[in-house]
């Protein structure tokens, strides 16, 4: 009989995801999940681990070298900031020293599936601080030493999001129904951990966890509590794909915290991206007589800048990056026809460039994204020959909106530069 130092239960490969989450979505490092504010969205993705001495003796000889594991997940949006998640381990190998107990011993296994959902009871962006809860069960399909035996799982998640730190707090409790296989009480325990996150680029997160288990009753020799770190960076190629690398060890050994883990995390949202493999045949066949090629249609008409009473009115909107004050290049035809209205209208002697944003998000970085932008069109106008003691620049967060709703067209409506005029020469 094996003597063994802490639980088997964190033998799974599914770790609880903290600061790479949002509340609405599963997380970086334990899948890639749709965010909640997307109605019928799904996705599908996997997790691969290397975990180094999981399971040890007592006298610490480890009982499993190393073992490679990969978990596949998929799940989606079912009802209002409430998804359903299913999920499956599988262990293609396991490394074992030379023993002659260990030929005994599989090489290729399968842990537990778990079938959860997660409900974010207020979102970040409405209420400053996001609330949600996040339970799972788990049925007994692993095969021993990889198995946690039914039960289930559920956790309270708090975390919040200052401009581009992001932050997460979870407790919660972990039932186990023990497995016949080991004649120690495994027990339930209480659960939790904290982590902090910095979207360091636009499409980059680089953050750092930490997760714990205290069983309720430890049992004789095993390890009462166990615990680990993570730390990894994610890329979001497109909107809709999603890569993350990491890596972490032991904080207290048990079993299932390891020497050392690497983690590779890649999958993939609906509708958002579309790839092509190499060497994939086109879906669509050429045709063996083209229809005539037509003349391309009229290029869409210059943007204008209208002149009114109490305001220049433009008829497109300036576009900025995503979470940026930067200008994008299809500003600048706007941006000309309104300094050519300033240039043909001296009498406009004072103009407010004022800075909106839609509702999403926290509001004091609305309010100093919109005043950046806001000083962003400025600059350009000055640099433009507009006189700069014409101009003024003020940004509104999101206070002023001109759309209800709570949808991609109000947002996008509300995300706006406006140009008020508010002194003119007499005459």
């Amino acid at each position: 009989m094996l003597i063994l130092v802490a639980t088997a239960h964190a033998l799974d490969v599914d770790r609880p995801q903290l600061s790479g989450s949002s509340l609405t979505s599963s997380g970086t490092l334990t899948r890639p999940a749709p965010f909640l504010d997307e109605p019928e969205s799904y996705y599908v993705g996997a997790l691969i681990t290397v975990a180094k001495a999981p399971l040890r003796f007592e006298t610490g000889e480890p009982v499993i070298d190393e073992v490679f594991g990969t978990e596949l997940g998929f799940g989606g949006v079912v009802a209002p900031r409430l998804r359903l998640d299913v999920a499956m381990d599988l262990f293609p190998g396991v490394r074992f020293p030379q023993h002659d107990w260990s030929a005994e011993l599989e090489t290729m296994a399968i842990g537990d599936t778990r079938i959860g959902g997660h409900w974010a009871i207020a979102a970040p962006r409405s209420a400053g601080v996001g609330v949600a809860i996040d339970a799972q069960a788990r049925l007994a399909t692993g095969s021993p030493l990889f198995t946690s035996g039914w039960g289930g799982q559920g956790r309270a998640i708090v975390g919040g999001r200052h401009r581009r730190v992001g932050w997460t707090v979870d407790a919660g409790v972990d039932y186990i129904n023990d497995p016949p296989y080991l004649d120690r009480k495994l027990g339930s325990a209480l659960i939790g951990g904290a982590g902090v996150h910095v979207w360091a680029l636009e499409q980059v997160v680089v953050g750092a966890e930490i997760d714990g288990r205290h069983p309720f009753a430890p049992s004789g020799d095993i390890a009462a509590d166990t615990s680990e770190w993570a730390a990894y960076v994610g890329y979001t190629p497109c909107s809709g794909a999603q890569l993350s690398v990491g890596g972490g060890g032991t904080v207290l050994a048990g079993i299932g915290t390891p020497e050392s883990r690497l983690l590779l995390t890649f999958g993939y949202f609906r509708g958002d991206c579309s790839f092509r493999r190499v060497g994939q045949a086109n879906a669509i066949p050429p045709l063996e007589h083209p229809p005539p090629r037509r003349r391309p249609p009229p290029p869409p008409p210059p943007p204008r800048a209208n002149l009114t009473q109490t305001a220049i009115v433009i008829d497109q909107s300036v576009e900025f990056a995503y979470e940026s004050a930067a200008l994008l290049p299809e500003a600048t035809p706007i941006l000309q026809a309104v300094a050519a209205v300033l240039r043909a209208h001296p009498e406009v002697t004072v103009l407010e460039v004022a800075g909106h944003t839609d509702e999403r998000g926290d509001d004091a970085f609305n309010l100093t994204l919109s005043q950046a932008r806001a000083e962003a069109v400025v600059d350009w106008l000055v640099g433009a020959g507009i006189a700069p003691e014409r101009l003024r620049a003020r940004g509104y967060g999101e206070t002023a909106p001109v759309a209800n709703g709570h949808d991609e067209v109000a947002w996008t409506r509300n995300r706006r530069v406006e140009l008020r005029i508010l002194e003119r020469a007499p005459g």
